[in-house]
C-alpha cells in the first residue's frame, strides 16, 4: 500500500512539472462580461493553439485543410461579398427608417395646413383613394 502511495506522489509531481496544457505565452484574459466576449476569447485561444500546432508540425490534416481553404481567393471573395451584403441590408434598414420619418413629417404638415384652413385635426380624416388627385382627401 505504501508503495502505491509513493508511485502516486511521484506521478503527481511529474505531471505538475511537465504540465503541457498551459504555455507561458498563452494570453490571460480578464473574466468575460458576456457570452459573446467569452466566445471571442475561446476563438482566440483556439486560433493560438492551431497556430502552435501548425508551427510544431503536429496539426491534423483537417486543421491544415481548414487554413488552406481560408487562405484561398474564393474564401476571400466570399468574405468580401458577405461584408457588402451586410452594408446593403444596413442601407435598406436606414432607408425604411427615413421613409417612416418622412411619413410622420407629411402627417404633421397636413395637420398644420388643416389648422391653417380652420379645420380641427379631429374633424379631418385623410382618405386618399386611387382616383383622388386633388390631394385634399375627404372631410
Amino acid at each position: 500500500m505504501a508503495d502505491l502511495t509513493v508511485k502516486h506522489k511521484v506521478r503527481k509531481e511529474k505531471c505538475m512539472k511537465e504540465d503541457k496544457r498551459v504555455k507561458p505565452n498563452t494570453p490571460v484574459f480578464p473574466p468575460a462580461s458576456s457570452d459573446e466576449e467569452r466566445s471571442l476569447q475561446m476563438g482566440s485561444l483556439a486560433m493560438d493553439l492551431a497556430e502552435m500546432r501548425m508551427r510544431n508540425g503536429t496539426a491534423s490534416s483537417a486543421e491544415i485543410l481548414y487554413f488552406v481553404k481560408q487562405a484561398s481567393p474564393e474564401a476571400r471573395l466570399e468574405r468580401i461579398k458577405l461584408e457588402e451584403e451586410t452594408k446593403l441590408i444596413q442601407a435598406r434598414v436606414a432607408d425604411i427608417e427615413r421613409s417612416r420619418n418622412t411619413e410622420e413629417l407629411y402627417a404633421q404638415a397636413i395637420a398644420a395646413f388643416q389648422e391653417y384652413r380652420g379645420i380641427e385635426a379631429e374633424e379631418f380624416e385623410y382618405d386618399y383613394e386611387e382616383g383622388d388627385n386633388d390631394g385634399y382627401g375627404s372631410y
